[in-house]
Order: structure tokens, then sequence, then C-alpha cells
């Protein structure tokens, strides 16, 4: 994992060092190992280095060959098996990275080059035989790649948008948008715009190319969910299927735990996490030990210390607990927010960068999660809804009754689906009124594989993956997730949805698969808690804090905020009307994104 930045000059304009040296010292803490530059007449590369594989010298970035230079940040699990297929094509290295195995990779197969990964990437290459950057970003973007342009650069591009702020004619303006949706609804990163009007990311499953001479850029998608085909029962017994999932995730997860450095895990007792922990038990063996890091709330009816103390006492784990409290919370918010560069909505992702820094102290720069098998195999409540859409009459009877008896059903669970969008626009002045028509939507998800689809590439997954990103990248760790190797996912999505909820189970094919490597309260848990914390209690805990920075942004905002949103915000917290909590938060965060990136709202 690394951090980069990329320059491209207008004609005749050469690209001053200190704007690089600026940036990059923007992106520091994603490579706290090594630093390298490239600067040309018309564009230059900078590179911050996380050294996983091959930590000598050698590995420093970019690197350069035959006329290509290349700026790289992820992990590509098959490089060796690449590396071997290159070196027999005639390709030949002087180090052991991953790095170099792409260029190598883009040399013999130009833009086809990403179908050959295994892995999570983002990478620019300047090719200056064709005159062009080629860019590309993993199939479910795991990796962050930013672009914007400005008046006297063409195209700038980096792993996070705060680099940015390096250019000499920089300025944050607010996209009213994407705003409105995060304010009213917590959407995030579910299109390529960004909270900045200025900033778009290149999505998930994309190429980039930009043409030096023209100026133009082209944007090619070489990665669709939708075209992976679909499998009937008949093509594929239940117990088949157990046992090549079993094998997938096996394999996927062997590929992760290699590194030339420490590997850990993140452990949270549920069944994804603790599936990871015990296939990795059985890859590794015994005689070496295992770490894993987790966040305890002892008392709180979240907590699931006693979950991951059977996991960790089955395989054989080191476990470290990282209790958090709300002063700690409090204490990292600016922290937090400064490196996940847009607002946040949800206490959770302070709770996550505190376990990245006490992972980070231990020693640790690479973790294994679980992230991923909700979306592929049907974890949550909402996929119920599809689920029983996909049924004849009387098979949605049978099955509804099952849920409610059986399935761990909360309605409780449901009401935002019920939280009118009018009990929220009040709040918000007249700047976000043409907004509400532009509104992201869709039609009701039909079955269990679009709902996947839809949480994978739009809305949930991607700002997820967007947090556990940055915040482990704060404390220099790289996050790998097993359950997002493209293989696994093509499999998950093509099986029946019989095969994912059964007999009122969510995630059975996986409880199943996973049944041996388990402890029994693990495979058998019905409610599902997530990465929880208790967020109304620390919002409690600062009525004062969030009540008054609402006050103000009525008053600094007018355009954004009525004169009620601060009398609001006290009467909720005061009688502790929960179900608004959220949108407090939401707006608390937003407010706090304004002033410190000084974006413009005008």
């Amino acid at each position: 994992m690394c951090g980069f930045l990329g320059l491209i000059s207008a004609a005749g304009k050469n690209i001053s060092r200190e704007i690089v040296s600026t940036g990059m010292q923007y992106l520091a803490h994603r490579g706290p190992d090594d630093q390298g530059q490239q600067i040309s007449d018309n564009w230059a590369l900078g590179h911050q280095r996380l050294a996983i594989f091959d930590a000598s010298a050698a590995g420093r970035q970019p690197f350069h060959r035959d006329g290509c230079y290349l700026v790289f940040n992820g992990a590509i699990y098959n490089f060796r098996q690449l590396r071997t297929q290159l070196s027999s094509l005639g390709h030949s290295f002087s180090t052991e990275t991953d790095s170099e195995v792409v260029l190598a990779a883009y040399l013999e197969w130009g833009k086809d080059c990403p179908f050959r990964f295994n892995g999570m990437w983002a990478f620019a290459i300047v090719d200056t035989r064709q005159q062009i950057l080629f860019c590309s970003r993993d199939r479910f973007g795991i990796k962050p790649f930013y672009y914007c342009r400005t008046p006297s650069i063409p195209f700038a591009f980096a792993s996070e948008i705060k680099a940015f702020q390096a250019l000499p004619d920089w300025q944050a303006h607010l996209n009213y948008q994407r705003g409105f949706e995060y304010l009213a609804y917590g959407w995030q990163d579910h299109t390529s715009q960004t909270l900045f009007a200025e900033v778009q990311q290149l999505a998930a499953g994309h190429n980039l190319i930009f043409d030096f001479k023209f100026k133009q850029t082209k944007i090619e998608r070489y990665f669709h969910l939708s075209k992976i085909p679909r499998w009937k029962e008949s093509e594929l017994s239940l117990s088949e299927a157990a046992q090549q999932l079993s094998k997938l995730l096996s394999s996927s997860t062997e590929m992760r735990l290699e590194a030339d450095v420490p590997v850990g895990l993140t452990l949270s007792g549920g069944l994804d996490s603790s599936s990871i922990a015990g296939l990795s038990r059985t890859i590794i063996g015994e005689q070496v030990p295992i770490h894993s890091f987790s966040v305890c709330f002892p008392g709180k009816d979240i907590d699931e210390t006693d979950y991951i103390r059977a996991v960790a006492r089955q395989h054989n784990l080191c476990m470290h607990h990282y209790q958090t409290r709300a002063t700690d919370c409090w204490t990292d918010y600016s922290q937090t927010l400064w490196h996940q560069d847009e607002p946040f909505s949800s206490a959770a992702v302070m709770a996550h960068f505190g376990l990245m820094r006490e992972a980070r102290k231990m020693g640790y720069k690479v973790l294994l999660n679980g992230q991923g098998a909700d979306e592929i195999l049907a974890g949550y409540v909402r996929f119920y809804g599809p689920y029983l859409r996909g049924m004849s009459w009387p098979q949605r009877l049978i099955a509804g009754g099952q849920l409610l008896l059986h399935g761990g059903l909360d309605l409780t669970r449901l009401r935002h689906f019920f939280f009118p969008v009018a009990a929220r626009v009040p709040l918000f002045s007249t700047g976000w009124r043409a907004c509400e028509d532009q509104l992201f939507r869709r039609s009701p998800e039909q079955d269990l594989r679009q709902c996947s689809e839809n949480l994978l590439g739009e809305v949930g997954f991607p700002v997820m993956l967007h947090y556990e990103d940055r915040n482990a990248m704060a404390h220099g760790i790289e996050m790998r997730t097993p359950f997002l190797d493209h293989r696994l996912v093509a499999f998950a999505l093509a099986l029946p949805a019989s095969y994912k909820i059964r007999h009122a189970q969510r995630k059975y094919l996986l409880r199943r698969a996973m049944w041996k490597l388990l402890p029994p309260k693990v495979r058998r848990r019905k409610r599902k808690i997530g990465f929880a914390t208790p967020q109304n209690d620390w919002m409690d805990a600062e009525q004062s804090q969030l009540t008054a920075k609402l006050h103000l942004a009525a008053c600094q905002w007018p355009r954004l905020f009525t004169a009620e949103l601060g009398p609001w915000a006290a009467a909720v917290l005061h009688k502790k009307q929960y179900r608004y909590y959220p949108t407090i938060w939401r707006m608390f965060s937003f407010v706090r994104w304004l002033e410190t990136f000084r974006v413009k709202t005008d």
C-alpha cells in the first residue's frame, strides 16, 4: 500500500518540484518507508511507499522501463505467477515487488493487463511512447483514485483528495447534490462524484486514459458485475457449492497472508472475520502465532467480547482488545476527519481509527478482515425483501413466517425506511431545494443478485471501503479483504438465492462451508451487530458541543441551513429522540468538514 500524486502541466509550462513535494507531504502517512519523485518537462509523479514486499531501496517508485513510468498503490496477490509467465515471455526483473510486475504486465498486455490481476490496486503509468497516461482502479474500488483539473494543471490525480491542496490555484467548492444526499440519507461514494465539486473518483472496475497532446480523457469499464452468469440449483448441489466456497475462500485467504512483514487479523466475533481467522490458522499451522485486533465495549449490549474469545480459544489467537470511550472518540475526531477527506456518518469510523493505531503500535503493517461477505452472501436484513420478491405468493407466505419466527428479524431496524424526507428537509435552506429532484433513485430490488450488485457498487459498501482504507493508511497499515477475491465474488453472485438464505438463516452457505472452523455460539448466531459503537451515548456526552456547532452553522451558512437547526438539535438531544441522532451526527460532521477543508458554498 502506498500513496501517489501525479500532475500534467499545460503546454509550455514546467511543474514546480515544490508543488510535488508539498503534495507528497499530504500523503506521507500512506507510505512512511520511502519516497520517490520523477519530474519531466510536462508531467510529474510522486510516490510514498509502504514496503510490504521487498523492502529494499530497489522497490522505490516511480518504476521506469522502456519509456514507461509507474506509480502503484495496492497489492497483486498473484504477482509471482504473473512474474513467471512474463519471464517466459522475455521480461526480466530486478526486484521482488508486485509493482515491477504491474509495469511489465502493461508493457506486455497494454490496457488489458488489469484482467490478469488478482488483488486491489490503483495505479498510473506515464507512457512516453504513446504520449498517454494510463490509469486503472481495481474491480471493487478497494484502493482510491481521485482526479481533478485546475486552470494551470489540465489533469491531476492522487490517492487522497487532500493532496490537491498543493496545487497553486486549488479552491474547494461544495458539490450540492452530493452534499444533500449525504445529509438526508448518508449516501457517499455511490457515484464518481465527490463532495468536492472539483474532484471526481475513477469508478471501480474502470480504466482511464489521458491523451497528452489533445488533453482529453477517456474512461473505459473493464469489469461488470451484471455480466457474471447465474446458476440454477440443478447445475450445482448445495453440498458442492459449500465445498467450492470453502476452496475459493481458503485460496483467497492464503494469497492474502503472503507478505514480507507480519500479518494480523481484525476480529469481531461475527461469522465473516471468524471464518478468516479459522482459515488462517489452518493455512499457517499451529506453530506460528496469529494476532487478532478487536474493539470492545464492556457492559454494552453491542459488546462481542464473548464471541471473540470463543474464536480465539478455538484457533489459539493472541487477542488484543481496544476499549474505546467517548473521550477517546471525540479526541480523535479532528484527526479522523482529516484523514477521511469527507464527512462520515458513524462513530464506528473513529473507533476503527483507534483500532488501526493500536495495531500499528504492535508492529503490524498488514491486516486481514471479513468485509464483503455480507454483500455477496446475503448477510443483511435488507436481503429479506428481494429474497421474498423472487418467490411466488405461497412461497412468500411460508418463507415470511420462517423469517419472523427464526430469522432474527428486528422490525425496529426497518424504521429508517419510514423516516420521511419531509421531516428532515425543513432544516435545509433554499440552497438545497433543486437537489431533491435529482436524487439518486432506483426501483425496488427484485432478487438477491440485484441487491448484492447494488450494495457492492453503489450504496453501502464503497463508503465502507473508503473509511477502512483511510483509517488503515493513516497509520501505515494495508487492509486485505479475502471475500473480495474476484473469483469468489463471481462464484457467490452466480449462486441461487436458496443457497444464501435457507431455514430463515442469512449467509447459510457460508455457515455450512465454515461449520467445523467456527465455535458453536458463532456459527448459530442470528443477531448481526457489525462494527457498532455506543454512538448515542457518545453524542449524549457531548450535547453542548453538538448543539453549539449546529447553532453556529445556521448563522454561518444561511444558504444551507435554516435558523431552526440549532433549536431543533438541542430539543432532540435533550429529549433523547434517538431516531434523529444519525441526522444530527451527519450535520455535525458535514459542518466540521466545511471548516476543516475550507470548502466554499457560494
